[in-house]
């Protein structure tokens, strides 16, 4: 396989993406009592000037002023193991805590005297509630922190058009619906305590369910706030009590009803209101909360060799985007496993033996997430207690209980191994936060594993038969959508609190323009006096079947090379003859078609095993004399630790471009492709460039000889005229005419963050920038950091150190810089503006006065729910290659490489 196709470890995406890691609330349990960035300069390579080469200059659109949106304009006031194993390994020792729940409460605000929903928004303004206190209530068990709804507005004020001209019109659905009913309701918040606490968000919804008649008969609540139409104090007496009998031990609950607020129109929680409305309404609708989303239990898919089951479900959240409020609605998928974290302790011990068994489950468990059966909850294993068992006692309410009494009496579980360990997991900042600073003990027994194994990703056909589960087609992504706003008005329930509240959604998807973008040229190397050129496809934006025939742009020869391969690397390749020399042929085949010089007879390394120690050993001996030019790897394991331990020596210990290839891709059908790839990945790690596309970058350059000639000219026209209105022409033609745009290198910068899943306080902090008008050459800078102030001050050392880099390359300063900002969540958009940018216009208007280089930020975020569909053109409905599905509902599919959306389903403040 390819570079590409390299062995990998799966890992939650979330948490190598430098966003905000926020981890679920946990309900009720038992309680008890920096380093500097190294800078090395990259290898240079000469490529041709720049001057020399034919360049396409791309026409800039011009756009046509459009009145801004107002959305923002109006500021609002601030507002079992049944074996012995565990017996023999119980070492740890960990003092006994406990969780207990905080109450807090948020608040909402809507305009009484509201009549347009989307109309009003218009003159929405995201800014700092007033009441601290009141803001930050209830964000724990509302699930909507205040932090998270605060967004950063980012659009300039003097930025009235922010949709383009250029590509071809076309028109896309998307996954959104419309709130079409408007308004006229005014609300109250109030705050609710409970005394004994319930931790529990269902039962406290029963317990005040019972007085619904005193609270209006119409409300919402969701734990903590309450919000009814009509006022339930007086201006005496703010606080109101009732009382409820719980049902599990008829124990009577007083309930405090305190008055916070009343709503006013220009707060960020009046959406937070609609998405209340509509996740209780899902609730309605049959689904189950499982963690935050919410999805359809009845309805699940289980793959019962590897003990997983796939829930459906949908996530939903209520947005104010260009000029409407609309729901956002796309299809999820929830992925259990149906082993217990004491079934798979159990299997490792039988499989491994318990002292290798054991380890081998703590480096699986260890910061992974459990789910605990009884509450739908994850939690993270912090710990593993082998010194604690359910028979161990805890305080709980004035009293000592032991954890098999305490799971039987509050969640009616029967624990049937009295021997098990207990799972660890400690509160994280946000829990810290929101006041829960107790430990929780669970019960493996009661935990299910979560994510798939390294195991279970080596199977290719168990992730085939994942992937068909959730990666929904676009036509059925469509007409799920439908599906669901159809049970949703389906649902009595659901009709009549919308029609309460006057709430309606449109019963069709959102219809919206956007534009499909011209493909970009493609520039390959040069055959005598002809630079060929190839345009990709523009319904896949593919080209890699193009080049195969043409020179690559620039290429730098493999003159010597070393292949590294185990004894038995080969042994599972199904194919006739030598795979490694019928390999090494189809790579030199690959090479010519590519006009590309490699030798073909590498120098072969045999390790004597396949473990690190055995590939790192040749590796080292291979690159000892010195002269190699780059390192190959077959390995015949998909390892991620392998992988990994090459990777670090060829590129931090001893420096060398490297390639790693699994032995398996050597009897692929495929191969010559796969070579093709091959031969371009080594090319570009050893300085060349496979092709090139025009770039708009220019920039103003003094050229002595235009000005000499320009001189003559002048001293001409003074010989021929003596007239003084053509001296003055000659002169002012002179000094105008001395500088002239050319194409010039800019700055590209690619910077992430990368979180360590098991220290999440350590962070290392990675940036890539591009040196030269090709791509060919970069500079590169990590740093590892433990605090965001660390981060800003690495950032803008790395830019200042790249364009050093870049002055001594091009011999000129970056006229621009664009930096491409990945893994920053909503709520750190502002810290990156107001710590990163800062501090890098800062270093580059210190270091760089005369010619400080422009500077674009470029705020990257992929994961986002918005969805776009195509409609089938005639053809590809002729010729079936989607799947068409006859229902009366349009058939859809993905729209084509190069379309963009800049309206509708856009947000104002961006």
């Amino acid at each position: 396989m390819s570079e590409g196709q390299q062995p990998r470890k799966g890992r939650a995406r979330g948490r190598a993406r430098g966003r905000a890691r926020g981890v679920p609330t946990a309900s009720q349990q038992p309680q008890q009592q920096p380093t500097s960035p190294q800078q090395t300069t990259p290898s240079q390579y000469q490529l041709p000037s720049p001057s020399s080469q034919r360049l396409p200059i791309l026409p800039q659109p011009q756009q046509q002023a459009r009145s801004p949106g107002s959305a923002w304009g109006y500021v609002p006031q601030q507002m079992q193991p049944g074996t012995s194993g565990v017996q023999q390994i119980r070492q740890q020792q960990v003092q006994q805590q406990g969780e207990r729940r905080p109450q807090e409460q948020g608040a909402c605000a809507i305009d009484p005297n509201l009549k347009d929903v989307a109309g009003t928004f218009k003159k929405l303004s995201v800014s700092e509630p007033k009441d601290k206190r009141v803001a930050r209530k209830g964000i724990l068990r509302g699930k909507i922190s205040a932090e998270q709804n605060l967004e950063q507005k980012t659009r300039p004020e003097t930025l009235y058009v922010k949709k383009g001209t250029s590509g071809k019109p076309i028109n896309l659905i998307t996954n959104h619906f419309r709130l079409t009913k408007t308004t006229d309701w005014s609300l109250y918040q109030y705050h609710v305590d409970m005394n004994p606490n319930e931790e529990k968000t269902w039962v406290r919804k029963g317990l005040l369910a019972v007085h619904r008649e005193a609270l209006g008969n119409a409300y919402l609540f969701d734990g903590t706030m309450l919000f009814v139409r009509n006022r339930l104090h007086s201006p005496q007496n703010t606080e109101l009590t009732f009382f409820s009998p719980r049902s599990k031990d008829q124990t009577k609950i007083a309930i405090t009803v305190k008055f916070t607020n009343e709503l006013r129109i220009g707060d960020y929680q009046y959406i937070q209101l609609f998405n209340i409305m509509l996740r209780n309404s899902l609730g309605d609708m049959g689904l189950k909360l499982v963690g935050r989303q919410y999805f359809n239990l009845d309805e699940s898919e289980e793959l019962p060799e590897a003990k997983i089951k796939i829930f459906p479900g949908f996530n939903t959240s209520i947005l104010q985007y260009e000029d409407h409020i609309m729901m956002c609605l796309d299809v999820s998928h929830k992925v259990l496993r149906t082993d217990t974290v004491l079934e798979f302790f159990n299997e490792c011990c039988r499989r491994y033996g318990v002292d290798e068994g054991t380890e081998k489950f703590t480096d699986t468990v260890l910061k992974s997430i459990v789910f605990t059966l009884y509450n739908n909850r994850p939690y993270q294993v912090d710990g593993i207690c082998f010194d604690k068992s359910p028979r161990d006692s805890f305080s709980y309410k004035g009293s000592t209980k032991t954890y098999i009494a305490y799971y039987a009496e509050n969640h009616f579980r029967t624990i049937t191994d009295y021997n098990q360990f207990l799972l660890l997991s400690k509160p994280k900042a946000k829990d810290v936060r929101g006041g829960r600073i107790e430990d929780i003990y669970l019960i493996p027994e009661l935990c299910l594993m979560t994510g798939l194994s390294d195991e279970m990703r080596s199977n290719f056909n168990l992730m085939t038969a994942v992937a068909t589960c959730t990666r929904v087609p676009p036509n059925k992504r469509v007409r799920s959508y439908y599906r669901f706003i159809n049970k949703l008005y389906g649902c009595p329930e659901v009709v009549e609190r919308l029609n309460f509240w006057n709430i309606q959604f449109s019963r069709s998807l959102e219809s919206i323009p956007a534009r499909v973008l011209n493909p970009e040229i493609l520039y390959m190397g040069r055959n005598s006096d002809e630079e060929p050129t190839i345009t990709p496809s523009a319904e896949e934006g593919d080209w890699f079947r193009s080049i195969r025939s043409h020179k690559m742009f620039s290429s730098v020869p493999l003159k010597k090379w070393v292949l590294i391969a185990s004894k038995n690397a080969t042994a599972n390749v199904k194919m006739r003859g030598e795979p490694i020399k019928n390999f090494l042929s189809v790579l030199k085949n690959a090479a010519d078609s590519l006009n590309y010089k490699i030798d073909s007879n590498p120098v072969l390394y045999i390790t004597r095993g396949e473990t690190i120690a055995h590939y790192l050993d040749e590796i080292q001996k291979a690159t000892s004399r010195g002269g190699v030019d780059l390192v190959m790897c077959l390995i015949n394991v998909n390892r991620a630790d392998l992988y990994a331990a090459i990777k670090k020596r060829c590129c931090c210990d001893s420096p060398i471009p490297s390639q790693v290839i699994a032995t398996k891709t050597l009897g692929h059908k495929s191969l010559l492709s796969i070579c093709t790839k091959i031969v371009i990945q080594m090319n570009c790690k050893l300085g060349g460039s496979p092709w090139y596309t025009s770039l708009p970058f220019k920039r103003n350059v003094e050229t002595s000889d235009g000005v000499s000639a320009h001189l003559i000219f002048s001293l001409f026209m003074l010989m021929t005229f003596i007239f003084i209105g053509n001296l003055i022409i000659c002169v002012y033609f002179i000094f105008q005419t001395g500088k002239t745009e050319v194409p010039a290198a800019s700055l590209v910068v690619g910077f992430d963050v990368c979180h360590d899943t098991r220290a999440k306080n350590k962070s290392v902090g990675a940036m890539v920038a591009s040196l030269d008008y090709y791509f060919s050459k970069f500079y590169s800078a990590i740093s590892r950091h433990t605090s965001g102030q660390e981060l800003s001050d690495d950032i803008a050392l790395h830019i200042y150190h790249a364009v050093i880099e870049f002055n001594k390359i091009n011999s000129y300063l970056p006229p621009k810089i664009i930096l491409f900002r990945d893994g920053v969540g909503e709520s750190n958009i502002g810290y990156v503006i107001e710590h990163e940018v800062k501090a890098i216009e800062k270093r580059l208007k210190t270091s760089f006065p005369q010619k400080t280089p422009m500077l674009t930020v470029i705020i990257v975020s992929k994961r986002i729910q918005t969805r776009l569909f195509r409609e089938l053109t005639k053809k590809e409905f002729t010729d079936k290659k989607v799947p068409i599905l006859n229902d009366g509902i349009p058939n859809y599919t993905n729209p084509n490489p190069g379309t963009v959306v800049d309206d509708v389903v856009t947000r104002p403040d961006k």
